[in-house]
């Protein structure tokens, strides 16, 4: 009999059972066997799981078959986890003439033809093991992946780029690039063939089924090869030549293809390598209780690729004692150690938030309608909100202008992103970046407006990936808000009515979901947060989360927003309150700000002298101060000398609200 076409089978279930001791008996594991119908070569599939552990078994599958009533060593954990072992081998034929069959270990054209031969049959054999496996309610059908060492993981890079999708492929010792490893058997003294040539039909079996000639099809599938670096049966500049052919399809996501070259190691790699990488593999792209992870976007510049290498909240300028910041003189911004406001991470210093919403210009035009044609507008109201005293902006980011669609961010506005980015650098303030704007409701595409609550979340945590992914590196970055003024709806809305709160031709707020059910309003805006802010975290550990709250947010029975800052607090940094004083109503609007104080810092987001006098909002900001750690007002790109000469009341009140600004300045 010849297993899927090859003899050079490493014994992969009890991991090298010549060398290393069989596992323990695991306690209550099922045990199967079965027989699989397959042409002319019958499957036998060993299975191997603990049941009660999960409702549907993630299979790690692989060739060969299981030690009777053991697992192998290796995945003793994985299986006590709910992992399902499925080894399987097919009941291929050997070749008619004794002559022609491979000899074990004998490195000749027989022996190559059968690793060619056995990547054709392990294609079509998988196939009937994964519909098998796939028919089966206790296997998760799309969490089907592969192990396998030298010979099992050799077959299993074919199946990979050629046969049913694999969730996940880890291969140790082996590699995908079949011609270019036949081709080092006679440097490496492992030829032992009459001629140099290899057979005729092995060389057409090649231009089929060599892996790496099927490289571009490999993606998504998450790859990780491990290799020794002395390696002389199986080279690993072999397995670097596939995944280097394989790497260019990989480019928005490149952490699910990796290779790791162990120096020093030649063909047999120890037991703990071994566990450690299938364990880490499958928990990262086969988890039971969860989904893959999404890839962190390389970093862009020497910046952001020092920041990417932090491994704790350490500033490495701190650790190496260097001075002065890039940047303009930005520095980073990290919540002080009493939770009371924000510091300079390198030097200390106390730093309070104090500047503008720049939501929209006094033209009414949302930033993204002019913010490429005008750009030398936004350079200058930039230096005017600076030279006012401003040391933060918070501009609002319209979901319609940064997606393409669900999954596909456009890639004009995350360039016009970096440039604005760029801009705060170079003008020396901090953006407070607001998210998910659906101001204009004309601009929203239908697909968005049309989607249940699971794909709207799915979609805004990708436009967060985007928006991290371009601004991690940046120093100039204060915030990140998730959304402004969101909402948690009482009971059922209409299908598509995400929208509330129209003001002057926009509308500011809107909710979350459509359907309460039977859900608390504040565990709904809890997993929102907690589902974005881990989006965000993909990509950028270091900057600070936040989300912009209606004043009656507090968890009260007349509460609004169903966003509770005690319930929502865990996945954000601190707190952003909007609140714009009422005349005659002071000590009930500071009240209301105390409720904020949770134990993070509370920044007041939005105020204005809508409802008030500027005398009025003066005193609300000074009796703030023992609440709040900072404050953003509104500029909408006129300075008090263009606004003194304008007769309209609107003018008037922002004209006073800068005049308030500069002389109440906190820095």
């Amino acid at each position: 009999m010849v297993c899927a076409g090859s003899v050079l089978l490493v014994q992969l279930a009890g991991w090298c059972a010549d060398s290393v001791p069989a596992a323990p008996q695991m306690l209550g594991l099922n045990y199967e066997s079965r027989v699989l119908p397959n042409s002319e070569a019958p499957i036998t599939l060993n299975l191997a799981y603990k049941p009660g552990t999960v409702s549907r078994h993630p299979v790690i599958l692989m060739l060969g078959s299981l030690a009777t009533n053991q697992v192998p060593p290796w995945s003793t954990n994985l299986v006590a986890e709910g992992y399902m072992v499925a080894a399987f081998t097919a009941a291929h034929p050997p070749d008619s003439d004794p002559a022609r069959r491979p000899q074990w270990l004998y490195f000749d054209q027989r022996f190559a033809h059968s690793y060619v031969l056995g990547a054709q049959r392990a294609i079509a054999d998988s196939r009937t093991v994964m519909d098998y496996l796939a028919s089966r309610g206790d296997v998760h059908p799309e969490k089907i992946g592969w192990l396998g060492s030298s010979s099992t993981g050799i077959p299993g890079l074919a199946v990979a780029t050629q046969g049913p999708r694999l969730a996940a492929v880890v291969a140790f010792v082996s590699t995908g690039a079949y011609r270019q490893w036949f081709d080092t058997w006679q440097p490496n003294s492992l030829w032992r063939g009459q001629s140099n040539s290899l057979w005729p039909e092995t060389e057409t079996l090649l231009k089929q089924y060599d892996p790496i000639l099927h490289a571009s099809t490999l993606f998504p599938t998450p790859v990780l090869m491990v290799n020794g670096g002395e390696d002389k049966v199986v080279d690993p500049k072999t397995a670097r030549a596939f995944v280097e052919a394989a790497r260019p399809y990989y480019k928005i996501d490149p952490d699910r293809l990796r290779l790791v070259v162990y120096e020093g190691f030649g063909h047999n790699l120890p037991l703990d390598i071994v566990r450690l990488y299938a364990e880490h593999w499958f928990h990262l792209y086969m988890n039971p209780a969860g989904e893959p992870p999404r890839s962190v976007q390389a970093p862009a510049s020497l910046e952001e690729s020092v920041v990417h290498s932090q491994i704790n909240a350490a500033d490495h300028r701190k650790i190496v004692g260097a001075s002065g910041a890039a940047n303009n003189g930005l520095d980073w911004i990290e919540v002080s150690k009493n939770k009371h406001g924000f510091v300079c991470a390198a030097s200390g210093r106390p730093f309070i938030p104090w500047g503008f919403n720049y939501d929209r210009d006094y033209k009414s035009r949302l930033l993204e309608d002019y913010w490429e044609a005008e750009w030398p507008t936004v350079a200058e109201d930039f230096r005017e909100m600076k030279q006012l005293g401003a040391n933060v902006v918070r501009v609002h980011l319209q979901f319609a202008k940064l997606m393409d669609a669900p999954d596909r961010p456009n890639n004009t506005s995350l360039e016009r992103l970096a440039r604005l980015v760029k801009l705060a650098e170079d003008t020396g303030l901090y953006l407070d970046l607001t998210g998910l704007g659906c101001y204009r409701k004309k601009d929203l595409p239908a697909w968005y407006s049309g989607q249940g609550e699971t794909k709207r979340w799915q979609a805004q945590s990708r436009f967060w990936e985007a928006v991290a992914s371009c601004c991690a590196g940046s120093p100039a970055i204060f915030c990140y808000d998730l959304m402004n003024e969101p909402i948690v709806p009482v009971g059922k809305r209409a299908p598509g009515d995400w929208l509330t709160g129209e003001f002057g031709g926009f509308n500011y707020c809107q909710f979350i979901s459509l359907d309460q059910a039977d859900r608390s309003r504040p565990e709904i805006a809890r997993r929102w947060v907690s589902q974005l802010a881990a989006a965000i975290r993909q990509h950028d550990r270091r900057h600070l989360i936040t989300v912009g709250l209606l004043p009656d947010s507090l968890e009260t029975p007349v509460s609004v927003s169903g966003f509770a800052p005690r319930k929502v607090a865990g996945g954000l940094d601190f707190i952003c309150v909007h609140i714009y004083p009422k005349t005659g109503h002071l000590k009930e609007d500071l009240k209301l700000l105390r409720g904020f104080g949770i134990g993070k810092p509370v920044v007041i987001e939005e105020t204005f002298l809508l409802s008030c006098t500027g005398n009025e909002l003066g005193q609300f900001i000074e009796g703030s101060r023992k609440y709040a750690a900072g404050w953003i007002g509104f500029y909408w790109g006129q300075t008090p000398e263009e606004l003194s000469r304008s007769t309209s009341i609107g003018d008037s009140l922002t004209a006073a609200w800068l005049k308030l600004f500069r002389e109440m300045n906190p820095n």
